[in-house]
């Protein structure tokens, strides 16, 4: 039993080092297999990329909302997407009902004032709507001196014949061209929609890039673990920042 406690004396330092560096070639095969080997300390870093305020102000201009969709706030967005659409349809029943009407004059003009359609402009379709014939025309026009306006009668001949027809073709008349005027403030909402919507992208793109330096970011660094010269490991260390 003496001899045995002897040589398990001598030869276990012989053992512990063969252990030693079994571990750290061992260690050395799991660093390169992670290929970290070369590299350390290697960093993770999770960045997110800020937003381009310009890109949605182009975004806006285009389509109002998009560039409340390109910031992340198309909450807010989807308001000036919708108003774009109901704005939109508007413009299409304004002009639709704009048409319709002038439709409407130019045939009553062509039963009911004899007229001729070809080669008539808006101006004529303005000037039947206010004499009952193209005399009483003329005659206004002979007494102001406004030679240069008289119209020939074999081209641009009308008569209404009595003032209630005159009414009735005057009222189509106002009608559609009410229709076309308005079209002018449904093209002024559409620019005001983009405007607002464009300030609001731009203000979403702000808020979403000062957001991204309160979030809290993470750096990953991994190192080897040394002790007297021996790799004992690797060391991970987890760093925040706010």
């Amino acid at each position: 039993m003496k001899y045995i406690l002897i040589l398990l004396i001598t030869f276990s330092p012989v053992f512990a080092q063969e252990n030693i560096h079994k571990n750290i070639f061992d260690l050395k095969n799991d660093v390169q297999i992670s290929n970290f080997e070369n590299d350390l300390p290697a960093k993770i870093q999770i960045d997110q990329k800020k937003k381009n305020p310009g890109l949605a102000l182009l975004l806006s201009l285009v389509l109002p909302g998009m560039g409340e969709l390109y910031a992340g706030n198309f909450n807010s967005g989807k308001y000036f997407t919708i108003s774009e659409g109901a704005i939109w349809g508007l413009y299409f029943g304004v002009d639709a009902y704009g048409n319709w009407q002038k439709d409407n004059y130019m045939s009553f003009a062509i039963t009911k004032g004899g007229i001729n359609p070809e080669g008539k402009d808006e101006d004529y379709y303005a000037d039947i709507s206010e004499f009952v014939s193209i005399d009483e025309f003329n005659r206004r026009k002979s007494l102001d001196r406004e030679f240069t306006e008289l119209y020939n009668a074999e081209n641009f001949y009308w008569n209404w014949g009595d003032q209630n027809t005159l009414g009735e073709y005057r009222n189509m008349w106002e009608s559609s061209e009410r229709a076309y005027n308005n079209l002018r403030f449904v093209v002024g909402a559409m620019f005001v929609n983009r405007i607002i919507s464009s300030i609001n992208a731009v203000r979403s793109v702000n808020r979403y890039n000062k957001s991204l330096s309160n979030k809290q970011s993470w750096n990953i660094s991994v190192s080897p673990e040394t002790q007297f010269g021996i790799s004992n490991g690797l060391r991970f260390n987890f760093v925040t920042s706010f």
